[in-house]
């Protein structure tokens, strides 16, 4: 492995872990990109059971936890023809 290769190595753990450790407030500001090197680390080491529970454990998010006060004002901003027709 050259140093470079190394490298590159060390950069793609350093980005797989902060995906690994975001809670799901943090994750929405990520970019894709570190989430698909995410992917590839994972597949490379094939996360246990007891990690991938954690992470869920850390990343899980309920229903009622979504504000949907922005989609309430753009509901109520819709014209009359969609709007009448998303209501039947």
């Amino acid at each position: 492995m050259t140093d470079v290769d190394a490298k590159r190595q060390r950069d793609e753990s350093d980005t797989a872990r902060a995906v690994e450790v975001a809670d799901l407030n943090r994750m929405g500001d990520m970019n894709i990109d570190d989430v698909y090197v995410l992917m590839d680390v994972q597949l490379r080491e094939r996360p246990g059971p007891r990690v991938l529970y954690q992470r869920w454990e850390k990343q899980n998010w309920a229903a009622y936890d979504i504000d949907f006060t922005e989609d309430k004002v753009h509901w109520q901003a819709l014209p009359p023809p969609p709007l009448q027709a998303v209501q039947k």
